[in-house]
């Protein structure tokens, strides 16, 4: 009788580090528009990198930068607003 093979699951890919930094400036960068969108900008290169990584398979996290771009670009949208604004 042939059985099929056991699972070998492994261990979790691990989070991305570029992906939470990516993140922590995005959400920096929508609560303080004081610093001139420099950490947004620094976010979406971050979170690109993140994601890139994830899909050749090196890290997990690809939620995390997905909001960590989602977060970059809202915040340099709220910037190019404020700006107009004035």
């Amino acid at each position: 009788m042939n059985y099929p093979p056991p699972h070998s699951w492994g261990p979790p890919a691990r989070t991305s580090g570029l992906a939470v930094a990516a993140f922590l400036l995005g959400l920096t960068s929508l609560l303080m528009p004081c610093l001139a969108g420099l950490p947004g900008l620094v976010g979406i290169a971050l979170g690109h990198s993140a994601r890139g990584q994830i899909k050749r398979g090196h890290r997990g996290g690809n939620g995390i930068a997905v909001a960590a771009l989602i977060l970059s670009y809202m915040s340099l949208v709220w910037l190019a607003l404020v700006v107009a604004a004035q």
